[in-house]
């Protein structure tokens, strides 16, 4: 696909050095759909830095959230090996662990007083996959489930919508914020238990009650597709390249929508992939501006994508590799209110920039 190859450093006396990345000189001062041929450098992004912020933001996580637990699991095997990696990795799996054992008897998160019945039930669905999501890949090295991520993934197929409507679809969290917990969020869900069955081992994809209740999940994706955000259809894009869910046309056709955003210094904003029109609750206006979590997913979904889109890639790329910041996250901004960028609340999206920048930087 003509895409940028990744050099990773070798580890001298245990020490994890930075991945290099081979990049176009003239992305590095600012994209141009010029034709003409880039000449290419070497640009550094450090996994080390990278691996330290999220590590140290998912030991003080309080549970398995989509905006910085979450995205540290899916980024973890990316990141360079140390440590507080692996204790934090068994911080985050020996919760899940204890929640799926004792699943009957928990309450789900989001109990407080705002919640309805309602939502507590789309909060089951929701955590059901982040679960199952944590525990298969958690089990991937060694290529076996074990007993409790088997039960995870069972409690996961258990709670998947079966008729009606949303027939393929799970629950999922609906407190209101974009863009993992609103009600277009259940999408962005449905795409995830998908990756779940490609992160699963082969035997397990072929057992027949999880190749139907794929097929019933896929056509729900399939079907709705055209109604989502550009960032539902673009994490569905990225899914689809690890495990088939997308029609010819719809692949490109996202493809499109995706690249039709690109700025001029090659990133994206997540606020020009979301809900076209979506309010700030707070009333101030989303930021505009090219942003980590916009630019990482963007990238995740062309990489995946037809070859015609490699230069766009490339600059997107490009822009990931200019804005790791000193402590080794990439910024982003909320979609749903102007935050404090210092605090707990306000570092949300950054997490999840930097995970899938370390993704995007890595596949």
């Amino acid at each position: 696909m003509g895409l940028t190859p990744l050099l990773l450093n070798r580890p001298a006396l245990g020490a994890w050095l930075p991945i290099v990345t081979i990049l176009p000189v003239a992305y590095l001062s600012g994209w141009t759909s010029s034709a003409k041929a880039p000449h290419y450098a070497v640009r550094a992004w450090s996994s080390q830095m990278a691996s330290d912020y999220l590590t140290a933001r998912a030991s003080q996580a309080p549970c398995l959230s989509c905006h910085t637990t979450f995205p540290y699991v899916l980024a973890q095997p990316y990141l360079a090996k140390s440590a507080n990696v692996t204790k934090a990795d068994v911080l985050v799996t020996g919760s899940v662990v204890d929640r799926v054992k004792r699943w009957s008897d928990i309450q789900p998160y989001f109990t407080d007083k705002n919640s309805n019945p309602a939502q507590l039930a789309d909060a089951r669905g929701g955590e059901a996959v982040l679960n199952a999501m944590t525990l298969v890949l958690h089990n991937k090295p060694s290529g076996v489930l074990t007993a409790d991520t088997k039960r995870a993934l069972d409690l996961m197929w258990s709670l998947q919508t079966k008729g009606g409507e949303n027939s393929g679809a799970w629950p999922w969290f609906r407190l209101g914020n974009e863009p993992w917990e609103a009600d277009d969020s259940q999408y962005w869900g449905t795409a995830l238990a998908a990756l779940i069955v490609a992160e699963a081992p082969a035997t397990y994809r072929n057992e027949g009650y999880v190749r139907q209740d794929l097929s019933i999940a896929r056509a729900y994706l399939q079907k709705e597709c055209l109604q989502q955000s550009i960032l539902n259809q673009a994490g569905l894009l990225w899914i689809d390249g690890k495990i088939p869910l997308l029609t010819k046309d719809l692949r490109k056709g996202i493809a499109d929508r995706i690249l039709a955003k690109q700025h001029d210094d090659g990133g994206w904003s997540a606020s020009s992939l979301a809900i076209p029109g979506l309010k700030r609750h707070d009333g101030t206006p989303q930021e505009a501006e090219s942003d980590g979590y916009g630019t990482a997913i963007a990238v995740l979904a062309l990489e995946k994508s037809a070859p015609l889109s490699h230069k766009s890639v490339e600059a997107g790329r490009a822009w990931l590799v200019q804005h790791q910041r000193p402590d080794g996250s990439w910024a982003a901004t909320s979609l749903n209110a102007r935050r404090d960028p210092n605090t707990d609340v306000g570092k949300f999206m950054t997490d999840a920039a930097t995970a899938y920048a370390v993704i995007a930087l890595s596949e």
